[in-house]
């Protein structure tokens, strides 16, 4: 895709969030719909590489009104809990360099101490979970499915 088919598209958020919405970049298709180029942070029922209808709005903005084409990913949130922001950046920058060692896909929001994290069918997904456990059950921090595929395990959480 070249740059002029790059469009921020914005997905409402709402709910108890504070943030009201998120923009994502996504690549327009030939049919004018968007692949979504971005992980999640805050929207719900979105993956990256999803296919997305969108409309531009008054407001001067593209929003998008929902998933057409699903990728087949997974979208995961891992947040730190440590109120202290040094410990917080830093079981951040671990979590990240295990997920990297995973070869997982992720993206962070550093000044929400979050990470934002794509899984694939092919990835060690039982790896990622005991991974995210460990993680939740130190105390370093959670973790949420945001959007889950037939294909993910049902993990009564």
């Amino acid at each position: 895709m070249d740059d002029d088919s790059r469009r921020t598209v914005r997905f409402y958020v709402g709910g108890e969030h504070a943030i009201e919405s998120e923009g994502m970049w996504a690549d327009e298709t030939p049919a004018g719909t968007y692949l979504v180029k971005n992980i999640p942070f805050f929207a719900y029922q979105v993956s990256y590489q999803d296919e997305v209808a969108a409309r531009w709005c008054d407001d001067g903005c593209l929003w998008a009104l929902g998933v057409i084409a699903n990728s087949g990913n997974v979208t995961l949130r891992a947040a730190a809990t440590a109120s202290d922001r040094i410990c917080a950046e830093a079981d951040m920058a671990r979590l990240s360099g295990e997920l990297q060692d995973l070869g997982i896909g992720h993206e962070e929001a550093a000044h929400y101490h979050l990470l934002a994290i794509n899984v694939s069918e092919v990835d060690d997904i039982w790896g990622l979970i005991r991974l995210l456990g460990r993680f939740e059950r130190s105390g370093q921090g959670i973790w949420e499915e945001s959007k889950v595929m037939p294909w993910w395990p049902h993990l009564d959480r």
